[in-house]
């Protein structure tokens, strides 16, 4: 099972399967053992590595190397859609196994033009300024 996960501000934010022009009607059962097993997985397991690509969005890609230099980081735009100071914000596709064992597939910016499949970017951004959370 495929499924996108939006993480913003270093948080689960939202899950919505990969595939948006199709249904799945075992989905809906298993809805709620899903959400739990993606989200122990990002606050468990994938915290390390979503601790790791926050360090490289912040500083660049070579973040080591810099350091020891005393060089900065990556440019200001990119800063925002990454999160910045403000946490990491991308959009991570994962894969779940029979064995429910997550496996991360590809990470993306967060925002256009990476696809939001069954959520709007306009609306997750209109909810996020209000103060609430991404759908």
């Amino acid at each position: 099972m495929l499924f996108r996960c939006f993480i913003y501000r270093s948080s689960l934010c939202a899950i919505s399967q990969r595939e948006p022009s199709a249904f799945y009607p075992f989905l809906a059962a298993q809805e709620s053992r899903l959400s739990t097993l993606l989200f122990d997985f990002f606050l468990h397991e994938g915290r390390e590595g979503l601790t790791g690509l926050q360090r490289l969005f912040e500083h660049g890609e070579g973040a080591m190397e810099d350091e020891v230099e005393g060089k900065g980081g990556l440019a200001e735009e990119t800063e925002m859609e990454m999160g910045g100071k403000e946490g990491l914000a991308v959009c991570v596709d994962v894969y779940v196994d029979r064995r429910d064992k997550v496996w991360v597939l590809d990470v993306a910016p967060w925002g256009p033009p990476t696809d939001s499949l069954l959520f709007d970017w306009v609306e997750a951004y209109a909810e996020d300024d209000s103060g609430g959370h991404v759908p």
